[in-house]
């Protein structure tokens, strides 16, 4: 996958961020742009900061979209599909080909990818430590924010 097909993917995560009108939707979003932009760092020989990315960034935001989630009224989500059918063909067929051409006139000599199997091992290698710890920071976040949206009773966080 290049650059433009990476920003791409990116952009499209962002439109279903901004345009869901439900949380629910929402948290879709969020994990498409963290994911997209995770693969660019790897894709440019960045594989530690990849994984701050999913971990750091996409957790935290995942706990936060859930506290929200969990805290809404909104039974039944609503997604409106009128936005997608409009805009993201007029950006494929239109704005993608010139993109294209414009990156890979000038930075098709510049980057160079590393491999990605050894970027993969240097991630579960040198940096498993980090690792395990930022992910048992984020399950701790995950359970208190189920332990406080948990409802009992008289003592429910939805009846603020």
């Amino acid at each position: 996958m290049s650059l433009v097909g990476f920003c791409f993917i990116f952009l499209c995560g962002a439109f279903i961020l901004v345009f869901s009108g439900s949380p629910f939707y929402s948290v879709f979003g969020v994990l498409i742009v963290a994911l997209s932009h995770a693969g660019l760092m790897a894709y440019l020989g960045l594989p530690f900061f990849s994984l701050l990315v999913v971990i750091i960034y996409a957790g935290g935001m995942l706990v936060v979209f859930l506290f929200s989630t969990i805290l809404s009224a909104d039974r039944f989500p609503v997604f409106s599909l009128v936005y997608f059918s409009l805009v993201l063909p007029g950006v494929w067929f239109l704005v993608l080909p010139l993109v294209n051409s414009y990156f890979s006139l000038f930075w098709s000599n510049n980057i160079t990818s590393s491999s990605i199997n050894q970027n993969l091992a240097s991630l579960y290698t040198n940096w498993s430590m980090v690792l395990y710890v930022v992910g048992i920071v984020l399950f701790m976040g995950l359970l208190g924010v189920l332990a406080l949206s948990f409802e009992n009773g008289i003592k429910s966080l939805r009846r603020l």
